[in-house]
C-alpha cells in the first residue's frame, strides 16, 4: 500500500497543479506567482495548499474570509490521484521490478496519457477550450511513445484519420455549430493515444457517458435540449477508460 499511496498523493499533487493552469490559462502563468483566495485575494500559505487534505482540515473554506471553496478541488485532486493510482495497480503492482523496462515505459506512457486527458478535461470544461497548444504536442509525443513501445504505426495512423475524421465531418457539415477545431485535434489524440479499435470504443464510451449526463441535467433542470455540453470532456473520461479497461469493453461486447 505504501508505493500506492505514494501515487495517489503524486496525482493528487498533479491534479492540483493542472486546476491551476485551466485556470490560469498558460503553463507559465501556472508555474509564477502565488495561489491566492479567489474571494479575498489573500496569498495563501503551504499548508492551505495540501492537496485534498486542507480543503478537508479547512472544511471547504477559506482561512482568512472564511468563504466556501468549491468541492471540485478535492474531487478533482482526488480523482487523478485515484487515476494515477489505478494505473500503479494494474501495470506495475507488487510483484514488477525496475528490471521490467517495458512495464515502466507503459507505465510512464499512461500516466502521460492520463494527465494530457485531465488537463483536457479541465481547459474543456472550464473555458469551453480544447487548446491546440496542448492537443498538437501531445499527439507526436503520443505517437512517438506507442511507436517506440512496438505499436503498429497503420493502427495508430488509422486511429487519428477516422476518429479525427469523424469530428471533421460534422464540423463541416455544420460549419461549425456542432462541433469546433478542438474536437478535431482531440479526437486525432484518441487515435494516436489508443489505435483504431481504442479510438472507436471512446468515441462510443464518450457518447454513453455525455448521455447520461445530460438526462440527469435535464432532470435536474440545470440545461434544456439546447444547451451545449462541452464533448471534450466526456472524450477525456472515455479515453482514460477505454486506456485501463479497453479490452474488458471488448470482451463484454464480442
Amino acid at each position: 500500500m505504501f508505493f500506492e499511496l505514494v501515487v495517489f498523493l503524486l496525482g493528487a499533487s498533479l491534479g492540483s497543479f493542472l486546476m491551476v493552469w485551466a485556470e490560469r490559462g498558460s503553463f507559465l502563468r501556472a508555474v509564477t506567482g502565488r495561489s491566492m483566495c479567489a474571494h479575498c485575494k489573500t496569498t495563501l500559505p503551504p499548508l492551505h495548499l495540501v492537496p485534498v487534505l486542507s480543503w478537508l482540515g479547512l472544511r471547504g473554506r477559506c482561512g482568512y474570509c472564511k468563504r466556501s471553496i468549491s468541492l471540485a478541488y478535492p474531487l478533482f485532486e482526488a480523482g487523478l490521484g485515484l487515476a494515477l493510482a489505478l494505473l500503479w495497480v494494474s501495470l506495475i503492482g507488487p510483484d514488477a521490478t525496475l528490471a521490467d523496462a517495458h512495464a515502466w515505459s507503459v507505465f510512464a506512457r499512461d500516466v502521460f496519457f492520463t494527465l494530457s486527458l485531465a488537463l483536457l478535461f479541465l481547459f474543456d470544461l472550464r473555458r469551453g477550450l480544447l487548446p491546440d497548444r496542448i492537443t498538437l504536442p501531445a499527439i507526436v509525443i503520443a505517437l512517438v511513445w506507442n511507436l517506440l513501445l512496438g505499436k503498429d504505426v497503420g493502427d495508430l495512423l488509422w486511429g487519428m484519420l477516422l476518429v479525427g475524421g469523424f469530428f471533421l465531418i460534422q464540423y463541416l457539415v455544420s460549419k461549425g455549430r456542432w462541433v469546433g477545431g478542438g474536437d478535431i485535434r482531440m479526437g486525432a489524440l484518441m487515435g494516436a493515444m489508443l489505435g483504431l479499435v481504442g479510438g472507436i470504443q471512446a468515441l462510443f464510451v464518450a457518447y454513453i457517458v455525455g448521455a447520461v449526463v445530460a438526462l440527469i441535467l435535464l432532470a435536474e433542470g440545470r440545461a434544456t435540449k439546447k444547451t451545449a455540453l462541452p464533448f471534450g470532456t466526456f472524450l477525456a473520461v472515455a479515453g482514460y477508460i477505454v486506456l485501463v479497461w479497453g479490452e474488458e469493453l471488448l470482451a463484454l461486447v464480442f
